[in-house]
C-alpha cells in the first residue's frame, strides 16, 4: 500500500483495509481494464475498507495523485521495491483479502515464446510446490 509520507499511518508496520476505511483507494484504469479485480475491491468497501475510486491514468500519475495526498493505491511486492519515492512510502497490506489469485489464459496460436515460457515456468513452480520435501 502507498501512503503519503505525513500520513499518521505511516508509522504502523503493516496496514489493515479496516485502517484505511476514511480513504480513497486510487485504481488505474488504462485500455485494458483495471490491473486489480474491481469486484473484489468493491466486496472490501463495502466490508468497511477504502472507497474504490478509478482513475483513467497510468500507475505513475496515480502515485503522483498520492503523493499529494489524495488517497492511496495498491502495488505488488515487486514493484513497491523498485519504485522510491520521498514524498510517499510503502507499507505492507495484512488481514483478509491482502492477496490476489493469477489468472490467466494461453491460445495456442499465440506466438509469444516469452510469454509461453513464463507459463511453463509457471507450471513447473506448481508442481514443485505440492512436491513432497525429503525429511
Amino acid at each position: 500500500m502507498l501512503l503519503p509520507a505525513a500520513h499518521s499511518l505511516v508509522a504502523k508496520p503493516v496496514l489493515t483495509w479496516s485502517d484505511l476505511a476514511d480513504m480513497s483507494l486510487l485504481v488505474p484504469v488504462g485500455l485494458d481494464g483495471p490491473p486489480l479485480d474491481l469486484c473484489l475491491l468493491e466486496r472490501i468497501a463495502a466490508d468497511g475498507g477504502p472507497a474504490v475510486q478509478t482513475c483513467r491514468a497510468n500507475q505513475a500519475t496515480v502515485l503522483f495523485k498520492v503523493q499529494l495526498g489524495q488517497g492511496v493505491t495498491l502495488a505488488d511486492e515487486s514493484y513497491a521495491r523498485t519504485v522510491a519515492t520521498d514524498s510517499a512510502l510503502w507499507r505492507p497490506l495484512g488481514g483478509e483479502n491482502n492477496v490476489s489469485s493469477i489468472r490467466g489464459i494461453w491460445l495456442g496460436s499465440n506466438p509469444k515464446r516469452t510469454v509461453l515460457r513464463l507459463v511453463g515456468l509457471a507450471k513447473n513452480m506448481a508442481v514443485a510446490s505440492q512436491a513432497p520435501r525429503p525429511a
